[in-house]
């Protein structure tokens, strides 16, 4: 058994020699987001860039529509929990995908939008302890803010249609990113973010994601 053992550490040695094509690997675990969403908060949800961004490229930013006060908002919440003894270690978008989350976007409808950001916000915009702050009070009144500047609108994608939209408005029940969610219903959107590397993105180049809040009672 021990022989076994030996040998099996060997091959994962030489197989992570081969993978990195040098010596040993040296790897550099990325801060994660730091959550600042006010306990009470309604209508936003935000969090600081860590205090060393050195290695950071940028965020991504998921969200999910709930019918409002859904019981899965509690559970979803406890899966980015590091608490949580059964939580799971997974990075990037690992956890958002299988869970359908959904990427963020911004910009303006019709006009320059961030579909083809990558990352989704960059961190040139948020210097190291500086906030980001996603407001959601109507489709009139929405934004995003990165160090004090309004940086867009926050939008969905809708992939049926391939269209972007508003949250606070033509939330309906085709709509790849509804959850069950009507027209005329109240909902709520939960959102979660992560730090992105200076590198090709992998899994690991990414840091576990972190959950920011929900924005309850929202009306199509």
């Amino acid at each position: 058994m021990k022989i076994s053992h030996l040998v099996t550490v060997q091959v994962l040695f030489v197989s992570i020699c081969l993978l990195f094509s040098c010596g040993l690997p040296s790897f550099t675990i990325i801060e994660a987001p730091v959550k600042t969403t006010p306990t009470n908060a309604t209508t936003e949800a935000s969090f600081n860039a860590p205090s060393d961004t050195s290695h950071i490229h940028g965020y991504e930013i998921y969200y999910k529509i709930y019918p409002n006060n859904s019981p899965k908002i509690a559970s979803d919440r406890e899966l980015f929990n590091i608490e949580n003894p059964s939580y799971a270690w997974e990075f990037g978008d690992t956890k958002l995908v299988k869970n359908k989350f959904h990427r963020l976007q911004y910009g303006v409808i019709n006009a320059e939008t961030s579909l083809k950001n990558s990352p989704l916000i960059s961190e040139s915009y948020l210097p190291a302890g500086t906030e980001l702050v996603i407001e959601v009070i109507s489709e009139r009144d929405s934004s995003i803010t990165a160090n004090g500047s309004n940086i867009g609108i926050p939008l969905r994608i809708v992939f049926e249609d391939n269209i972007l939209k508003h949250f606070g408005s033509n939330v309906v029940s085709s709509d790849s990113d509804s959850n069950g969610v009507s027209t005329g219903e109240l909902y709520s959107i939960s959102f979660v973010a992560y730090s992105r590397r200076h590198m090709i993105e992998t899994a690991y180049n990414n840091s576990v994601p972190v959950f920011l809040g929900t924005i309850n009672n929202r009306l199509n």
